[in-house]
């Protein structure tokens, strides 16, 4: 796939902390996540997924993933068109519990401080505070802190909700996102995106599964497995209907688009009868990520569910 929207690592992780996956509710998790121990590398973790899938398309893109640093819990710096260095400063539930309660009257002053070092001290371009807390309780010293923070420049306070959101993205989510969105025009994207939306979901991932292992070198698959993939893909029917009676009806609809029935209990599989836009989006992916991309392919054609939605 060929790059068709040019966006800039900055850019893109607006996107990303701009996704809304979870509630009010259930930004109470982060009471059990610790600032050092789960939060910091897990925000890095994000962060380095995000430039690694930037690397499976350009070359021109160059990280250095940056240690912490004055006023910086992670920071992310590129190279592209020059150097750019984004900050992120963390701020757990227990700190502002503590700022609450009273224990820590010193909270808000040190963020600021902590700004302020962060731009002078370590070059940054952009800052994020990340409000790792609980959405419902600290409502109050959430709305405190987006007042006292809106004299900054270039510092974006990411709320709760979007903070766990993109916390609790998996690196194939983030990568496939990137791809979406970087490659979004692409003709080779655009047909087989096209195909599938012809498709029935459950039909389309037992579909594209099937044609996953002819890639792969399988050449016939069992009724066991067969049963297997439609149980995998459950969620994705549009009727009700059990595996006795979805199974055989998106069986018949799919003999000789790579899927050819045996009278015994194993059948063919053909990999120039499946789709070929999906065939080549398969190689291309696999040549940029590996083995293992079945479930990347079903999000980049847009038949996996569950997706964070961008918020407008």
């Amino acid at each position: 796939m060929f790059i068709t929207h040019e966006l800039s690592p900055l850019e893109m992780l607006s996107e990303l902390v701009n996704l809304e996956g979870v509630s009010s509710a259930d930004t109470k998790r982060f009471a059990e996540l610790q600032h050092d121990k789960h939060l910091c590398p897990g925000f890095r973790d994000r962060v380095e997924a995000v430039l690694d899938a930037y690397k499976s398309h350009r070359n021109d893109v160059q990280d250095t993933q940056g240690m912490r640093d004055e006023g910086v819990d992670v920071q992310l710096r590129y190279h592209q068109d020059g150097d750019h260095r984004i900050g992120l400063q963390i701020k757990s539930h227990k700190e502002i519990l503590d700022w609450k309660e009273k224990r820590d009257s010193n909270f808000v002053m040190r963020l600021k401080a902590q700004i302020a070092a962060a731009v002078a001290n370590a070059d940054i371009d952009y800052y994020y505070v990340l409000l790792c807390t609980d959405e419902v309780a600290h409502t109050r010293q959430i709305r405190f802190i987006c007042s006292e923070l809106k004299q900054f420049d270039k510092v974006r306070i990411v709320r709760p909700r979007q903070a766990l959101t993109f916390f609790e993205l998996d690196d194939t989510w983030i990568s496939t996102f990137v791809a979406q969105i970087l490659c979004k025009s692409d003709p080779l994207l655009d047909a087989a995106r096209h195909q599938a939306s012809s498709m029935e979901d459950d039909y389309a991932f037992l579909l594209l599964t099937l044609m996953c292992m002819a890639c792969e070198g399988e050449r016939v698959v069992t009724d066991e497995r067969l049963s297997e993939i439609f149980d995998e893909g459950a969620d994705l029917s549009p009727t009700a209907a059990t595996a006795n009676e979805r199974l055989p009806e998106i069986l018949w609809q799919l003999d000789g688009s790579g899927f050819n029935f045996s009278t015994a209990d194993r059948d063919g599989l053909t990999i120039a009868d499946f789709p070929t836009s999906w065939t080549a989006l398969y190689f291309d992916q696999r040549h940029r990520h590996g083995e293992d991309i079945r479930d990347r392919l079903a999000m980049l054609l847009g038949i996996w569910p569950g997706s964070p939605k961008r918020k407008r």
